[in-house]
């Protein structure tokens, strides 16, 4: 027997090709991406990715609109890291990430709410305490010690009056 094409009437049959239905391969096409994810980590904006913002966070502890950028990024989307999920999307930070750089930024802002007041008044320099500011903590602390206080100022006299030493 001849082996012939599926839509190709053999010789001397009563083969009609219209009335077997054509066969066609269906080709399921690869799932769609859901909206804001990614397959790969080279197709994500460079300001969602894990390691710049990362990046941002700990220069942003020098320069606070860095880390400003960084806890806005990761508030207002997805931060992708390079691993991939069991679905092959890439995986994201989770609350948990974004909270910690909430505190990171909580941080910040009560170390600079601390400093900029002795940054204003001059007792802090950036380059560290102003002598000025050690020179009137010192003259304090002296101050402090060489004041005899009251009692002690009337057992002096006291005992210098009995012995019949003074004016």
């Amino acid at each position: 027997m001849e082996r012939t094409h599926i839509n190709r009437p053999r010789h001397g049959s009563h083969f009609k090709p219209e009335a077997v239905p054509e066969v066609q391969m269906i080709y399921a096409p690869t799932a769609p991406c859901p909206p804001g994810e990614y397959r790969y980590y080279r197709s994500v904006p460079w300001h969602r990715r894990s390691g710049v913002n990362i990046f941002l966070i700990l220069l942003g502890l020098l320069c606070p609109p860095l880390l400003w950028w960084a806890v806005g990024n990761s508030l207002t989307g997805r931060v992708y890291m390079p691993a991939k999920n069991r679905a092959g999307y890439l995986r994201t930070w989770c609350p948990v990430s974004k909270f910690a750089t909430v505190i990171v930024l909580v941080f910040q802002t009560a170390v600079l709410a601390l400093a900029i007041p002795a940054l204003a008044t001059g007792r802090i320099t950036p380059q560290g305490p102003t002598n000025q500011a050690v020179a009137e903590t010192a003259d304090e602390a002296k101050a402090d010690t060489d004041a005899p206080s009251a009692v002690s100022r009337t057992s002096d006299d006291n005992a210098s009056n009995a012995a019949g030493i003074g004016e």
